[in-house]
């Protein structure tokens, strides 16, 4: 379906002894691999010098260290424990500053796609379209981080300086990146949603695809004397995103990482979550902590 390809297309990287089919297969039953979005993104992570995939001896004191060399400039490193955000380091960020006569931002367009009854499928396609205008400043450039597929997504910049688009995410990030002129204190960006309706298939059995309403957002500018300007769109148990940030695009694509945490539970597991400023994402395969090996 048109609707079921919004990222370059994934790919599967396997720690191996060597270059060969068995050393391959090796690293994949032991689950020493990561995954990414379709960019060949460099990644290591352990856990107590736990390589990705093993379960190491439990003990209450964890210390989780990696390297990614990217394609693009790192914009976060997350680490996930038992599903949930524990840390995260932003490497992308410019720090907050008032804005300058020019500027170039991201706006970020993000959805999760976790089940929300468990067993269920994964949560299909939220749908992203509509108007993204400014005041007290001009929408001069407008380019894609990640348009890949031309059936559902679409950007056009008009002469009146309307951006006029369409995307979707599911469980990722879609970008739009707009270079603003003339900007004075008092602008703004509108953003102007229009009503869609998820998609995807292998939709959930007991949540039907739901109809997403129409919304207008505003994204004053002075606000990213914070870093970043963010908007929420809550949705039975999920709250999809929109974030306006200035970005360093010339930021770092090979970072070093170190993150402590602690606990009590046997089996906790935790990975490792890294996203790139053209909205490029790896995950790493999980190391647990104590607990019974799977069956």
């Amino acid at each position: 379906r048109g609707d079921g390809l919004a990222q370059r297309g994934g790919l599967g990287a396997v720690l191996a002894e060597e270059h060969s089919r068995d050393a391959i297969f090796d690293g994949l039953k032991a689950a020493r691999a990561y995954a990414t979005t379709g960019d060949r993104i460099l990644l290591h992570v352990t856990v107590n010098e736990g390589m990705m995939g093993q379960r190491i001896p439990f003990t209450p004191e964890r210390r989780i260290r990696g390297r990614v060399i990217g394609t693009a400039g790192i914009e976060t490193v997350t680490v996930v424990k038992n599903g949930e955000e524990l840390l995260r380091q932003d490497y992308g960020g410019v720090g907050g500053r008032r804005p300058g006569a020019t500027e170039t931002l991201h706006l970020t367009f993000e959805s999760a796609s976790i089940p929300m009854q468990p067993g269920d499928n994964p949560r299909g396609w939220r749908h992203w379209g509509g108007t993204v205008e400014a005041t007290g400043a001009r929408i001069v450039a407008a380019t894609t981080t990640d348009f890949f597929n031309p059936d559902v997504q679409r950007l056009a910049l008009d002469d009146a300086g309307t951006v006029r688009f369409a995307t979707l995410t599911r469980g990722d990030a879609s970008s739009i990146r707009l270079t603003l002129d003339g900007i004075s204190g008092e602008a703004r960006l509108r953003l102007a949603l229009e009503e869609r309706r998820e998609s995807g298939a292998a939709p959930p059995i007991y949540r039907p695809p739901a109809t997403l309403p129409a919304a207008t957002l505003e994204f004053p500018l002075a606000e990213l004397d914070d870093g970043a300007v963010r908007r929420t769109l809550p949705l039975d148990i999920y709250e999809d995103t929109v974030t306006l940030r200035v970005l360093a695009t010339d930021g770092p694509d090979d970072v070093t990482f170190e993150f402590d945490d602690t606990g009590t539970l046997q089996g906790d597991y935790y990975y490792v979550r890294v996203k790139q400023v053209d909205d490029a994402m790896a995950w790493s395969s999980p190391v647990w902590v104590g607990g019974h090996p799977n069956r």
